[in-house]
């Protein structure tokens, strides 16, 4: 899940979309939601602009497979995806701004891995409402995030800094790590002896000035 904190946050996301397709199927539900975001991305094309976009899918207990779509949307393009959002049901498209990224982040990772009680319980208490409860995420055949290409190119980026920047520090460890076991092989110094202490010259006695 730290590929969608990495892209919320520097794509700064503004837009979040929730679809719920109405068919029934995994497959026909996947094929609606990439269908959608497909329409929105030839939109913005025309434009001259690619949509930046990564969908998150969830499949509940009752078996609604829907999908949330962080979005960078420029303010300029904001009339291209309230036009997009009106060729669909309300109850099919929902387009919401986003004002909070950590706890968008933190409600789309409620369908994680299971941590185990102690740790689900102390993650939910650290970080309060913020983290909600895991939530058992029904199985289906298809990719959890799916991203547009525009968003994939940027995760490229983010994936190439972050191995350069621990590349750097494994690097600058080693640098460091050598200089202390070659100090700590070299011997000790022994100090020279100290030289001989000099007498002090013998004071001078004071001259008495004569009278004239």
């Amino acid at each position: 899940m730290r590929t969608i904190d990495d892209f919320a946050h520097v794509a700064e996301c503004n837009v979040v979309v929730t679809i719920m397709p109405p068919v029934s199927g995994d497959a026909e539900s996947l094929q609606h939601c990439a269908k959608a975001r497909s329409d929105l991305n030839d939109m913005l094309k025309r434009r001259g602009t690619a949509l930046l976009a990564l969908t998150v899918f969830e499949k509940t207990p009752t078996g609604d497979l829907h999908g949330h779509m962080l979005a960078r949307i420029d303010r300029e393009n904001f009339d291209i995806l309230e036009k997009w959002a009106c060729r669909y049901p309300s109850r099919v498209i929902d387009v919401r701004r986003i004002y909070d990224r950590a706890g968008l982040v933190a409600y789309l990772q409620k369908q994680r891995q299971w941590l185990g009680p102690e740790i689900e319980r102390k993650l939910t208490r650290r970080r309060g409402k913020r983290h909600p409860k895991y939530q058992r995420g029904e199985p289906f055949r298809g990719r959890r995030v799916s991203q547009t290409k525009a968003a994939a190119a940027l995760l490229a980026k983010i994936e190439a800094n972050r191995a350069n920047v621990s590349t750097l520090r494994a690097r600058r460890l080693a640098h460091l790590t050598a200089r202390s076991v070659s100090i700590a092989s070299l011997p000790k110094l022994i100090p020279p002896d100290p030289p001989p202490k000099r007498k002090p010259p013998p004071k001078r006695k004071p001259r008495k000035r004569q009278q004239r």
